[in-house]
């Protein structure tokens, strides 16, 4: 009698691990004004940015290349997160920055909500365009629209929020 063998094979679907981010937006006397969330999506990552108990009016927003926000003045989150080497704004043949983001405009009630989907980034580590790099990085509110083409930063004034982009389980 001839014996017989049953192979098994184990085969294993992929799952898409979702991997999301967020960061508190604290203004400089460390009261929380906003909240942005990151969503690793299959093209890149979706950003969803709101903002509360702030003036009317246009602000810049960008994502800076260190995971910190020391007060008054937030110069310590560095410039843009830029892996790449270019030059900032979406207006300039040689950008924009990977950290470069649409102003986000605030309503009479002091609210602003911004969806963004981009492909500069990722929130998969080990990448060179990781949100998660060595050093961290960080969300910057400025105190004035950004232009898209004035290089290094848009002319869009000192920096008046800040949150560490954190991963989140």
């Amino acid at each position: 009698m001839k014996e017989q063998h049953t192979i098994m094979e184990h085969t294993s679907m992929m799952e898409t691990e979702t991997i999301e981010a967020k960061a508190q937006l604290r203004n400089n006397k460390g009261i929380e004004i906003g909240n942005v969330m990151f969503t690793q999506k299959d093209n890149g990552v979706e950003i969803n940015v709101e903002v509360n108990n702030m003036p009317q009016g246009v602000y810049a927003f960008h994502i800076h290349e260190n995971g910190l926000c020391d007060t008054p003045d937030y110069k310590s989150c560095g410039g843009h997160f830029n892996p790449f080497g270019k030059k900032h704004g979406f207006l300039n043949q040689e950008g924009p920055h990977a950290g470069d983001l649409p102003n986000i405009e605030v309503n009479s009630n002091g609210k602003g909500y911004m969806r963004v989907m981009t492909s500069r980034m990722t929130l998969r580590k080990g990448e060179m365009n990781s949100l998660f790099k060595e050093g961290g990085t960080a969300v910057i509110l400025h105190q004035g629209p950004d232009d898209y083409i004035s290089d290094p930063a848009g002319h869009g004034g000192a920096r008046i929020a800040c949150g560490i982009i954190e991963e989140m389980n």
